[in-house]
């Protein structure tokens, strides 16, 4: 049986004073989990089983024994009640040396492998989301997509065996990435790692961010035939898409709101993922989807931007909301040329279905292209060179682009500054 663990031990294991710092404890929780490898190897019950990753998951996160032992005999209900459980600051410790570290790759394979092929159905519903479940959902999107998507793609020996393995990866890539948010919590992490190390992207971030993305936007394409609907391109890129860029222009408020932080280095890691999901999706053909879901925001963006009793619009009252940050560079971003056309395109079509009046097409161009036409030539190409003369566009969407690339100033524009009057006007206050 696995040993419990001790609140003295992990003390002294995370503290470089006590004799070990973060190796010792990454060394410690490998033997934890060494421990529960072999376990799970030679159990001849369930109960067994989750005793034995139960004694894992007190480290890492609250567990609530009682509620796991109601569902077991004896003795292995007393044996989990006993278990000691560690304070916060503690079981933090050993989160940051598991998940950082070799355990939790270690750990994911018996979890994935073994224990879900011949246990996990035998498992209380009630135990497998406080304990099995736990290991994934409670643990950093970015380490937990490394273990949950190349898995996909594993063989099993036989037809059922491979089913019933990707069923529960496919179960859990839902419950993190889509119910749990998860998309969402990379960004975050991401906006912590920058500010609690530099903000420069150095090869290793970069490498590490792109393989991210990459394995975020095959889920699909790994997915099986008949997975859930929540798992197809058009439900799972949606979902993503949205939650970047929620979370995104969350991290925009935050940077500008810290002024200890260099406001384009605290995003850095931010518009790469961002720049490196929204490139893959295009690439798979999901456009569509990605510019369903950034008109809305990007409409309620500029609607943010402008006083209710204001009649029109000038450049400064965009450029002073601090999500404006995250919206004037997300294109550049992107780092793709052929998705930037591929998604300008659609952008200019799907803003022609929704009706837009010229004014409004302007600003939503202005607010997404103006910094990157300025600094990359072949933008100001694409838009002039290659959709006003050699595209077929409806009607609108060539005013749209003479006037932002061509005149370089908006529809009914005047001299002075805009008059803020008692009622509401035009298409600052319609409902999108």
């Amino acid at each position: 049986m696995p040993s419990k663990p001790s609140s003295a031990m992990a003390v002294a294991a995370a503290s470089p004073a006590g004799g070990g710092g973060v190796a010792r404890l990454e060394a410690l929780a490998m033997d934890k989990v060494a421990e529960a490898a072999d376990a799970v190897a030679i159990a001849s019950s369930a109960g067994e089983v989750v005793r034995a990753i139960h004694a894992v998951a007190v480290l890492l996160f609250p567990v609530d024994s009682a509620t796991v032992a109601g569902t077991l005999d004896e003795p292995i209900k007393s044996q989990i009640i006993s278990v000691l459980s560690l304070s916060h600051d503690e079981r933090e410790s050993w989160r940051r040396a598991f998940y950082h570290g070799p355990a939790f790759p270690t750990m994911s394979k018996i979890l994935l492998g073994n224990i879900a092929l011949k246990w996990l159905r035998q498992i209380h519903n009630t135990v497998r989301k406080e304990v099995y479940d736990s290991f994934f959902v409670r643990g950093p999107p970015t380490e937990v997509i490394q273990a949950l998507v190349p898995a996909l793609s594993q063989n099993e020996n036989s037809k059922e065996d491979h089913n019933i393995f990707c069923l529960n990866i496919e179960r859990l890539l839902i419950l993190c990435l889509l119910e749990n948010k998860g998309v969402g919590q990379i960004v975050a992490e991401f906006m912590f790692l920058n500010k609690h190390n530099d903000g420069v992207l150095n090869p290793d971030r970069t490498t590490f961010i792109s393989r991210l993305a990459q394995l975020l936007a095959s889920v699909p394409d790994k997915a099986r035939m008949g997975a859930s609907s929540a798992l197809t391109a058009s439900s799972f890129f949606k979902s993503v898409v949205s939650q970047l860029l929620v979370r995104a222009e969350e991290a925009a408020i935050e940077s500008s709101a810290n002024k200890e932080f260099n406001e384009q280095d605290a995003l850095s890691s931010v518009l790469l993922f961002v720049g490196e999901v929204l490139s893959h999706v295009s690439r798979r053909g999901s456009t569509g989807i990605l510019v369903a879901e950034l008109i809305p925001m990007i409409r309620n963006h500029l609607q943010r931007c402008v006083a209710p009793d204001c009649k029109t619009i000038i450049p400064d009252m965009i450029k002073h909301v601090p999500q404006s940050r995250f919206w004037f560079t997300v294109i550049e971003a992107l780092r793709d040329q052929h998705s930037i056309e591929r998604l300008t395109e659609e952008m200019l079509r799907q803003l022609a279905s929704h009706h837009l009046n010229d004014e409004e097409a302007y600003w939503i161009l202005w607010t997404l292209f103006n910094q990157s036409i300025m600094h990359i030539a072949v933008m100001r190409a694409m838009f002039i060179d290659k959709f006003l003369l050699w595209k077929t566009f409806p009607l609108c969407c060539l005013r749209w682009i003479l006037h932002y690339a061509v005149f370089e100033f908006p529809p009914n524009s005047v001299t002075q500054k805009p008059k803020c009057e008692g009622h509401q006007t035009s298409w600052l206050h319609c409902n999108v």
